[in-house]
């Protein structure tokens, strides 16, 4: 797969996800507590009222850290894009997004 391939692969499955991950008409507000086996997911219903949904995950803090970087992965990645793109060619690439975009898609 060319780095352009690759890239391209990454962003799509990264906004597939994050599109999935906050389902519905509301953002969720995702949060965690330090060292806590639980994530909580802040979805406002179509009243305003703020209902909670909590989910046990033992590593709930690197979930929710990791969610928190999807906007700046998905920046990174069209960044390398763009560069490739612009300056046509494998030689041009940001090595940087590549290695972002095959751990995206487990080619790395």
């Amino acid at each position: 797969m060319s780095a352009v391939e690759e890239i391209q692969a990454a962003i799509v499955k990264l906004t597939e996800m994050h599109n999935f991950s906050n389902e519905g008409s509301t953002p969720r507000t995702w949060k965690s507590t330090p060292l806590s086996p639980f994530i909580q997911a802040d979805v406002i219903d179509s009243e305003g009222d703020v209902i909670a949904e909590r989910c046990y995950a033992p590593d709930a803090e690197l979930i929710v850290t990791l969610h928190r970087t999807i906007d700046a992965q998905l920046h990174i990645l069209a960044a390398g894009l763009h560069g490739l793109i612009l300056f046509s060619g494998e030689m041009a690439h940001d090595p940087g997004a590549v290695a972002l975009a095959r751990a995206i898609n487990g080619t790395a």
